[in-house]
């Protein structure tokens, strides 16, 4: 997948860094050198460009256009809105923003320009993983994620089995199943709309996730 990052954050690194290293095309766009920095000391296959990152013609030169996904993560919310806005105009298919201010959140979200907003006083790799990878964090442990995945937002998981997605993708803990919310744990059970997965995720294969959206 191409995903451009506006914002070349050092928190997010480890993310950056899984997503490179599983076969995504990453490129980091940030106006400030010493950010950027960062990055290219780091032995990763990724593209960065030091440039204004409200400059749109500069962003469709680096690819602003063939992007899957945009993350806006720059220190600016003007940037990240902006950002934002250039994407919905070109139909990214994922578009995640990282903005401080309430209002512009709101804004942002009332017209349907981002898929997601990450508050800047949340823990913005929590936030962001959630966001990407369209799951719920319920607890993290030093290797993996215990999530939450519910089969309406992640509509191709239905139809599959259990036992299909234990042996394709990730380990299945149970899931919650009917309105009654039944813990179903049988390999054979097939899901169904509206289905809620609790599975027990390793940091590597969160990136599994990723591609079966594509």
């Amino acid at each position: 997948m191409n995903i451009l990052i506006i914002g070349a954050i050092k928190d997010v690194y480890p993310i950056v860094e899984e997503l490179a290293r599983t076969g995504n095309h990453i490129v980091i766009v940030d106006n400030s050198k010493e950010r950027a920095s960062y990055y290219t000391s780091k032995s990763i296959d990724i593209a960065i460009h030091v440039l204004n990152p409200i400059d749109y013609d500069a962003l469709v030169e680096v690819g602003l256009p063939r992007a899957d996904i945009v993350l806006a993560i720059h220190p600016s919310d003007t940037v990240n809105f902006i950002v934002g806005m250039y994407a919905k105009n070109l139909n990214i298919p994922k578009i995640i923003v990282l903005i401080s201010d309430e209002k512009l959140a709101k804004i942002l979200l009332n017209l349907g320009i981002t898929r997601a907003v990450i508050a800047k006083n949340k823990l913005i790799n929590r936030g962001l993983i959630e966001a990407l990878y369209d799951v719920k964090i319920i607890d993290v442990d030093e290797d993996n994620y215990l999530i939450l995945i519910d089969s309406n937002v992640r509509s191709e998981l239905i139809g599959l089995s259990i036992g299909e997605i234990v042996e394709k993708l990730f380990k299945v803990v149970a899931v919650i199943s009917g309105e009654e919310r039944r813990v179903v744990i049988d390999k054979y059970h097939i899901v169904e709309k509206g289905d809620k997965i609790i599975a027990l995720i390793s940091r590597s294969e969160l990136t599994k996730i990723l591609r079966i959206q594509a």
